[in-house]
């Protein structure tokens, strides 16, 4: 898409390396702004975190939107609020149709500046606080419609020259940022204490290893050593707080990639295997069709060509 520098059709991010906490690169710092219009890329879905606030509107198809151990199906037209610093990812459903998102993300400093009076009463209660990580936007809620409905509005000044497109892109995040401040309290998330913020540190630590090293052979011992802690706590943090062990989310993850490489390459299924970790074509089949309920080689067909090219890296 072509446009200002505020216009992506990605979000441009760089990685710490180690517990995924994505800084945005913004090319004026002083305007800490990305609107985006993408299709949400299978290759990147990995827990991580970022101190922006970010919202989205699925103006195509659908995706699953994993929230700090929950699971959110987000549908076509409805959207979400994901606040600074909250674990997630996201899963894209490639089928029947590859979906497609519309938001923005930015810094809390873009409302108000930092230290100022607005900021102090209407940001900085807000913002960092785990009762406040997530907001399942559904358009049958009317403050909520109104809300997706300003997220549309987005982008005709996205494409606009016009010279007072940034202010009406500002005013717009501050219209939405009301609303959520007023309606706060009607989705207040319960049970996040400092042991619970403790147990989603470990978790990103082992998260992160798992997303690093799916590829090659990984024991639970090395999935807790990652994060300093026991197997028995280690089995315990991903119960807590996605409702799998480790090992499965391993797995999860690496039919994940899978998944992407039969969209997106003309690899062999055994190469692809070996790729994700599976040291046998046959048990990778196996697992692949427990997953997902087809073979890899059925799943490679019923994927639209133009995937091959529709996701941005």
């Amino acid at each position: 898409m072509d446009g200002p520098f505020y216009i992506k059709n990605y979000i441009p991010v760089i990685t710490d390396g180690t517990q995924k906490c994505y800084t945005i690169k913004y090319e004026d710092p002083s305007f800490p702004l990305i609107c985006y219009h993408e299709n949400p890329n299978p290759n990147n879905a990995e827990l991580h975190w970022h101190p922006e606030v970010q919202m989205a509107i699925v103006c195509k198809g659908s995706l699953t939107l994993h929230i700090q151990g929950t699971q959110y199906r987000i549908q076509e037209g409805d959207g979400y609020f994901i606040n600074s610093n909250t674990l997630h990812y996201i899963v894209p459903d490639p089928l029947p149709e590859i979906p497609t998102i519309l938001g923005f993300i930015c810094l809390p400093q873009l409302i108000a500046g930092e230290g100022t009076y607005l900021f102090n009463k209407y940001v900085e209660p807000f913002v960092n606080r785990p009762q406040y990580a997530f907001l399942h936007l559904k358009k049958g809620c009317p403050w909520q419609k109104s809300i997706l409905s300003k997220l549309l509005q987005l982008q005709p000044w996205m494409n606009s020259k016009n010279e007072l497109a940034e202010m009406n892109l500002r005013n717009l995040v501050s219209e939405i940022w009301v609303q959520l401040y007023k309606k706060r309290e009607e989705f207040i998330q319960k049970g996040t204490t400092t042991a619970h913020h403790a147990s989603l540190l470990r978790l990103s630590q082992m998260c992160s290893y798992i997303q690093t090293n799916y590829a090659q052979p990984i024991g639970l011992d090395e999935i807790a050593k990652s994060a300093s802690v026991s197997i028995s706590e280690a089995n315990r943090c991903f119960k807590d707080n996605m409702s799998m062990t480790p090992y499965e989310y391993l797995t999860n993850y690496r039919i994940m990639k899978a998944k992407y490489l039969l969209a997106t390459t003309n690899e062999s299924i055994l190469n692809i295997a070996l790729q994700c970790g599976f040291n046998q074509s046959s048990y990778f089949s196996e697992i692949f069709r427990k997953k997902t309920g087809m073979l890899p080689s059925k799943y490679r067909k019923t994927i639209p060509t133009k995937s091959l090219h529709s996701y941005h890296d």
